[in-house]
């Protein structure tokens, strides 16, 4: 399998590039219950429904009001891509590493002596899909 590289990675809400050149971490996992009852000679595990959830960092594309705006819309789509140029659906586009709806919590941070960052993280719901 290649190896790439993600120094063009982008992350894209409700189809708008929100961040370039993102450091992202992205989770998926499947939540577990304890089930043993007395007598059993190992812990028996039940898996409940499977979750996404995450968290990005980057330079700031200059969509301001989506960057404020995704916090407070409620669910909006999200898409992560690891080389991403500047049209995710176009030629030589790789796809997105991860997709689907979900809740961002994030902000927008500047200072005089470094770019213009955006930072956050995200909250799955319904299904994802996973590269």
């Amino acid at each position: 399998m290649a190896g790439y590289h993600g120094m063009n990675g982008a992350i894209w809400i409700n189809g708008s590039k929100w961040a370039t050149g993102v450091s992202y971490h992205v989770n998926v996992n499947r939540p577990t219950v304890d089930a043993s009852v007395f007598g059993d000679e190992w812990q028996v595990n039940l898996a409940g429904l499977p979750a996404v959830d995450g968290s990005f960092e980057g330079l700031w594309s200059g969509n301001g009001d989506a960057a404020v705006g995704a916090s407070v819309l409620g669910r909006v789509q999200i898409a992560i891509y690891p080389s991403d140029g500047t049209n995710p659906a176009g030629p030589g586009s790789m796809g997105a590493v991860a997709s689907g709806m979900g809740y961002v919590f994030a902000g927008v941070a500047g200072a005089v002596n470094d770019a213009i960052r955006v930072s956050g993280t995200f909250k799955g719901t319904g299904t994802w899909v996973i590269s």
